[in-house]
C-alpha cells in the first residue's frame, strides 16, 4: 500500500510541476516548421489513431495501416494550413503548444463559420506521448474552445478512430458526446 501511495504522489508531483509550467499555445505562422511538425505528429500517433480522415486524405491506406507516404501527405497538409493570417473565416489552422519553446502539441483546426450554423472542427490533436497526463491537452483542448467561442462558432466537432479508446475517454470527460457513427465499405 506504501508503494502505491508514493508512486501516486511521485506522479501528481511530475503533473503538478509539469502543468504548473507557462504552456504556449497558438496559431503556428512559420511554414518552416511543417516538417517539424510531420515528424512530431508521426513519432505521437499509432495505427489507434486513424479515423475516416486519415483514409480520406491519403494518410493511411486503410483503418490499420499508414500510408508510405504518411509523412510527404503531412508536410502538404500542414504548409497548406499554416499561414500567417490570424483570422480565417473558412479552412484549416495549425495550433502549436509549447512548453519552453520544444512543441509538445499539435492541433489541426478546420474552420467553418460561413455554414449556417458557423462551426470549427477539431481535426486533429496530438500531444507529445511523454506529456500525456500532464494537462497540456486539457489546456490546448480549452484554448481551442475559446477560439471557437471568439469565431461564434456554435459547435465544435471532432473525430476520432474507433481504436483510440483513451481519446475517447479524454474528449467525453471534456463534455464531448458521440453524435455518429462513420462507416466505410470497398467499391472494388
Amino acid at each position: 500500500m506504501k508503494a502505491i501511495r508514493k508512486c501516486r504522489s511521485v506522479n501528481k508531483t511530475k503533473q503538478e510541476k509539469q502543468s504548473s509550467m507557462k504552456l504556449s499555445v497558438g496559431w503556428e505562422t512559420d511554414r518552416r516548421i511543417a516538417n517539424e511538425l510531420a515528424d512530431f505528429f508521426m513519432v505521437n500517433v499509432t495505427p489507434a489513431y486513424i479515423s475516416y480522415g486519415e483514409i480520406q486524405c491519403g494518410r493511411a491506406i486503410d483503418a490499420r495501416r499508414w500510408s508510405p507516404r504518411f509523412r510527404e501527405v503531412l508536410i502538404e497538409e500542414f504548409m497548406d494550413s499554416i499561414s500567417k493570417r490570424l483570422k480565417i473565416r473558412e479552412g484549416r489552422r495549425i495550433a502549436v503548444a509549447r512548453q519552453q519553446g520544444r512543441v509538445v502539441g499539435i492541433a489541426v483546426i478546420g474552420i467553418h463559420l460561413k455554414a449556417i450554423n458557423p462551426y470549427v472542427v477539431i481535426e486533429d490533436l496530438v500531444v507529445d506521448r511523454r506529456e500525456r497526463g500532464s494537462g497540456y491537452g486539457k489546456q490546448m483542448l480549452t484554448w481551442i474552445e475559446e477560439q471557437a467561442s471568439n469565431m461564434k462558432a456554435v459547435d465544435l466537432f471532432l473525430e476520432s478512430g474507433i481504436a483510440n479508446e483513451d481519446a475517447h475517454v479524454f474528449f467525453e470527460h471534456h463534455g464531448f458526446k458521440v453524435v455518429s457513427k462513420v462507416m466505410t465499405k470497398k467499391t472494388f
